[in-house]
């Protein structure tokens, strides 16, 4: 009996320990985390990625324009893009095809965005994800919060957090 009572101790601890070593700003902050997004082990972008930015905070977002769950949330981005002061919004096309990402800018209305692109997919496997869409949040240069998937979050709910974000750091 005490010995059970030891090991679920030590399963306790071991999760708490855990939750602990996380990002400071997962249990630190005030700053209300969407539903879409994590903490990771924070980390540095890679150097060949152009997303340079002079903000304390950056959403930085992955799509193509074959991807259905990107383009339905592009607009919300241009919104947000639109909205920040505070903090950068910046977007990558995977692949080469200003073509069509131009063609798809014009056909949504987008205009508070780049047309920036990588090559292919490999960089976005590098930093850990497997689909598009896919989105991470940098603060003071060091990525802090991953999302995959279609944003569900509003413009203004992700710009308040991101504000925030920037407050804090």
């Amino acid at each position: 009996m005490r010995r059970t009572f030891l090991v679920r101790q030590g399963y306790a601890l071991s999760a708490v320990l855990w939750l602990l070593s996380g990002s400071a700003y997962a249990f630190d902050s005030q700053c209300k985390l969407p539903t879409e997004f994590h903490a990771v082990k924070p980390y540095a972008l890679p150097a060949n990625l152009p997303v340079e930015s002079d903000r304390n905070v950056s959403l930085v977002n992955f799509w193509a324009v074959w991807c259905g769950p990107c383009l339905k949330e592009l607009p919300m981005l241009s919104e947000l893009a639109a909205s920040s002061r505070t903090f950068d919004v910046k977007n990558l096309h995977v692949g080469d095809n200003d073509e069509a990402i131009n063609g798809m800018f014009s056909r949504l209305s987008i205009t508070n965005l780049s047309n920036a692109h990588i090559d292919d997919f490999d960089a976005v496997r590098e930093l850990g994800f497997v689909g598009l869409p896919a989105t991470l949040v940098t603060v003071n240069g060091a990525v802090e919060f991953h999302a995959t998937g279609y944003l569900k979050t509003p413009a203004g709910e992700l710009h308040q957090w991101l504000q925030c974000l920037g407050v804090s750091a």
